[in-house]
């Protein structure tokens, strides 16, 4: 029992190492994003590797609203708490991203996707 309590609040200390799943479309896309590193995955099956060396929130927004992901060369990554659509899907995701890639600029959606109150957008 003991174990299982100290299980318990380990992964509640442990939430950021836990990694963020995001995707995109047009073109579809994918990405892990943790506190440690971001990794991108194209349409063709390249995957790209971004070491992130902090997190941080922007100026006067709270770290559970939006979260800057950055390397030695900047912005690798900002995700934020809005709700998020794929225009694919009649799901609803919890969060946003905005990645920044050597192939350019994604946008797409991160987490679980629930379906919206009346089941569409």
């Amino acid at each position: 029992m003991k174990s299982i309590l100290l299980v318990l609040i380990v992964s509640l200390f442990s939430v950021n190492a836990l990694a963020l799943n995001c995707h995109g479309t047009e073109p579809f896309w994918s990405a892990e994003v943790s506190d440690e590193k971001v990794d991108f995955l194209d349409f063709d099956d390249k995957v790209q590797s971004t070491r992130i060396t902090e997190v941080k929130a922007a100026s006067g927004f709270t770290s559970s609203f939006m979260q800057i992901y950055v390397n030695a060369r900047g912005p690798v990554a900002v995700v934020t708490s809005n709700t998020c659509s794929d225009s694919m899907s009649d799901f609803a995701f919890p969060k946003e991203i905005i990645l920044f890639t050597d192939m350019g600029v994604r946008y797409g959606c991160c987490g679980e996707g629930v379906l919206p109150e009346g089941g569409s957008y």
